[in-house]
């Protein structure tokens, strides 16, 4: 894993001032976490007590296999994109019931960028599945918490995040049942991602499409404004080449279609296994307007392969 602190001259790549733009978020539960069944007239409960919950976390009513209530949340905390996800899964056989909620959540997103400066945007995302007949779930949103509700049905949000700093609290409030005979699946996903004033374009189209095809990834990233490159994994030996300027090269390779090289060979790094090959490139404010290319090589059975290149542009 490799961390590259920019871009600059025609042959190089240089030490650029770094800058770490980056947002923190924090998930916290309001209200006790606690979900219900009642399975035979009998009735079982379990509580989470409130406060800032883990990255991992989950509550299930009990161990009955055909009515139960549970609850489960986690973070996934990336340099690609951050998610904070909520899934409550209630079962009821028939003339049983299952509940979860309601719960109130405070989702607190915070720039840690010197100056607040962070160019990103979030994404909230809903989930909803079960079987016909099963209640809705009651989902509510209040985008500052203060004390208004924006939304009562989340289909689909989105929003910037803020630039001066302040840190952006979303209120959640999420409840849902199944009654006799019902299952219901409901989840909410909270979706933070960087926007780094990249276009990401195809340079090259891969020339061994009939071959296990090696893959490569090209994704913004939230520090100094940058992208990460990543390979898939394959079992034959790998490089990956990246460049400032375009300098295509054709390679000798008996391909369906012509085997282009594209960048110029700035950077090489190797994976002689195989093995995912993983590097990121910082482009701060101060070096753009700038560009860059990319491509994997892969030595195959049947020579020099090469997978996609893409052409970064940073504005």
């Amino acid at each position: 894993m490799r961390s590259i602190p920019a871009i600059a001259t025609a042959a190089v790549l240089v030490v650029a001032p770094s800058f770490a733009q980056s947002v923190s978020v924090q998930l916290e539960a309001l209200t006790p976490l606690t979900v219900t069944e009642v399975a035979g007239g009998v009735t079982a409960t379990n509580t989470v007590p409130a406060g800032v919950l883990g990255s991992y976390g989950t509550v299930a009513s009990g161990t009955n296999a055909n009515t139960r209530a549970d609850l489960v949340w986690w973070i996934d905390d990336y340099e690609t994109n951050k998610r904070i996800s909520l899934l409550h899964t209630l079962t009821a056989a028939a003339g049983d019931f299952a509940a979860a909620g309601p719960h109130e959540f405070l989702v607190t997103i915070t720039p840690t960028t010197p100056g607040g400066l962070v160019l990103g945007d979030l994404n909230i995302s809903r989930l909803n599945a079960g079987t016909p007949g099963a209640p809705e779930a009651g989902v509510a949103l209040d985008l500052n918490n203060d004390g208004t509700f924006e939304t009562t049905n989340l289909l689909g949000f989105y929003m910037p995040l803020p630039t001066n700093g302040t840190p952006l609290v979303l209120r959640l409030v999420f409840d849902g049942t199944a009654t006799g005979g019902t299952v219901s699946s409901n989840g909410i996903y909270f979706d933070i991602r960087p926007t780094n004033g990249l276009t990401i374009l195809d340079a090259a189209v891969p020339c061994a499409p009939a071959y296990p095809l090696l893959e490569l990834y090209a994704q913004p990233v939230f520090t100094n404004y940058g992208i990460s490159f990543a390979t898939s994994p394959i079992n034959d030996p790998v490089v990956m080449l990246l460049g400032l300027h375009a300098q295509p090269v054709l390679l000798p390779t008996p391909a369906p279609v012509p085997c282009f090289v594209i960048p110029s060979p700035d950077l090489a790094l190797f994976s002689l296994t195989g093995s995912p090959i993983w590097s990121q490139i910082d482009i701060p404010l101060s070096v753009r307007p700038a560009s860059l290319y990319a491509q994997a090589i892969q030595l195959a059975p049947i020579g020099l392969v090469a997978s996609r290149a893409v052409r970064v542009i940073a504005h």
